[in-house]
């Protein structure tokens, strides 16, 4: 079996993938730009919460469903479930130990 970093790292790929496809369409490449470096600010907090699982959720299932409301154009179910997915990830971050936080002496 691959490492959990390997294993990890692997995802990353594939959410980041994901994520990108989902705004593919957009003509604002000053959007994609920002959009990116949100992205790119969040890995570590995605790498903790993937890693240690404070809070139970299923991102496959999450996936799924913004999946399933793009590619039926349904804009307003795609949004409302994108931002929970973001949310989620938020609520699961601040269910984490402080001292992953805290710089070491």
């Amino acid at each position: 079996a691959a490492a959990p970093d390997t294993r990890f790292e692997e995802w990353e790929q594939r959410n980041r993938e994901f994520h990108r496809e989902l705004i593919r369409a957009c003509p604002s490449r000053w959007l994609h730009h920002f959009l990116g470096i949100l992205y790119q600010q969040a890995e570590r907090y995605r790498r903790l919460t993937v890693t240690r699982r404070p809070i139970a959720r299923d991102l496959h299932d999450e996936h799924q469903g913004i999946f399933d409301a793009t590619l039926a154009r349904d804009a307003d179910r795609a949004c409302a479930l994108l931002a929970s997915h973001i949310r989620l990830t938020y609520d699961a971050v601040a269910k984490l130990p402080a001292e992953l936080f805290t710089p070491s002496a």
